[in-house]
């Protein structure tokens, strides 16, 4: 049986938490062959749930507790760290608290072609932006934008254990978008699909551009600093 792991850390309510377990649970619900590991990594205080302890033919979920730590980095490498000592092989897909995994056909893409592909081989799909006055969707960026804007959603994107497992999650802002920028200087094969993988929920275009804009200096010091684009 194909395993795919899925990486959530849960830092925010307990109904997030919920809504993404239970999406992924319908995603496996309604692909049998396939086997759902559902990594779900507390921190910043944020309890536990034992109820979503589930357990069905194909999913499996595995909770762990970090507590007080509020790091989305440090929330996602014990999950690699585990897959790494266990020699798991599957794919690997980081969907934070919030989102849905959808089953629109990435799913059907990935692993009906995962065999016959590179051991080391990262999928990048298209995510859905969805809020009260927003429906859209975005499709993965060429490469070549990779170095002025992240070419991905991270719940969007597929990585093959093999390659998953090579990197961690540094800490920081733009912990996703250093990730994989790693990833991609290790030059593994890419598959660029048009299928939309995950929904990403925002409450309104107003307030996930507010969002965005609080993000400029972040965003900034990531420019200058990490990527070496200077001051100024």
């Amino acid at each position: 049986m194909q395993s795919f792991f899925v990486v959530t850390p849960c830092g925010g309510t307990i109904d997030d938490v919920r809504i993404t377990a239970s999406s992924v649970r319908a995603v496996a619900a309604a692909h049998p062959a396939i086997m759902f590991h559902h990594y779900l990594v507390f921190n910043n205080g944020l309890a536990p749930d034992s109820r979503l302890c589930s357990s069905t033919s194909n999913y499996r979920t595995a909770i762990t507790d970090l507590g007080q730590v509020a790091s989305r980095a440090q929330a996602r490498n014990p999950a690699l760290d585990d897959l790494e000592s266990s020699g798991a092989d599957g794919v690997v897909c980081f969907m934070d608290a919030g989102d849905l995994l959808l089953d629109e056909g990435a799913i059907d893409s990935t692993f009906t072609n995962v065999n016959r592909l590179p051991e080391q081989t990262l999928w990048a799909y298209a995510g859905r932006i969805v809020g009260a006055n927003l429906s859209s969707a975005r499709k993965p960026r060429p490469l070549w934008t990779r170095k002025v804007g992240n070419p991905f959603f991270i719940g969007a994107t597929f990585v093959t254990t093999a390659l998953a497992t090579r990197l961690r999650f540094s800490e920081g802002s733009k912990e996703d978008w250093k990730y994989w920028l790693e990833l991609l200087d290790l030059d593994p094969h890419l598959e660029l699909g048009k299928e939309i993988a995950y929904e990403y929920q925002v409450v309104s275009v107003t307030d996930h551009l507010s969002r965005k804009r609080r993000l400029l200096r972040t965003q900034y010091e990531f420019f200058s600093d990490y990527l070496g684009y200077g001051h100024g």
